[in-house]
């Protein structure tokens, strides 16, 4: 997952990843995935959001793809 994020957010700036599994009999489940970011927002000027929209269309394209890294 880190890798496919990679390709929405810097290195040094990714996402935390939190992954909740669930033991069904004998199988392991993903039960809740999620990823969360946040930014440092200066309020001395006017922002510019632009950086942080184009980081979120990015990961946003990239959530079809995590379905394809997830055990089933």
């Amino acid at each position: 997952m880190q890798t496919l994020l990679g390709k929405a957010f810097p290195a040094d700036d990714r996402p935390s990843v939190h992954v909740g599994l669930a033991a069904l009999g004998g199988s392991v489940l993903v039960e809740k995935l999620t990823a969360e970011h946040s930014w440092l927002i200066d309020f001395d000027e006017p922002p510019d959001f632009t950086a942080m929209a184009q980081q979120v269309l990015a990961a946003l394209r990239l959530v079809p793809q995590l379905a394809d890294r997830l055990p089933m």
